[in-house]
């Protein structure tokens, strides 16, 4: 990798570093966000305040994220996306591998 940035004229090399899990993020936690969503009584309560977004989510033809389902390999709903993301992050990551 380090060989074609090299030929790309690449200045520096970067390293990007993220969690090796999916991160907690508590505050989905506290409104329900899930994926695929669940249908929960506080989420109609939600939609039922905004009848304007909720009919307008109901026009939409495609509620998912686009980059994904239908792009990468076995990815072909929002549940098999939250599948494969949590698949490409690898628990066993340590420092001594980046060296």
């Amino acid at each position: 990798m380090i060989d074609r940035a090299e030929a790309a004229n690449c200045s520096a090399p970067v390293l990007a570093l993220d969690l090796q899990i999916i991160g907690q993020r508590h505050k989905d936690l506290r409104n329900g966000l899930s994926a695929p969503p669940k249908l929960t009584v506080t989420n109609m309560l939600n939609t039922m305040t905004k009848p304007r977004w909720g009919l307008g989510m109901l026009g939409t033809p495609r509620r998912q994220f686009g980059n994904g389902v239908g792009h990468v390999k076995g990815v072909e709903n929002m549940g098999s996306l939250f599948e494969w993301s949590s698949q490409q992050f690898d628990p066993t990551l340590t420092w001594a591998d980046i060296e």
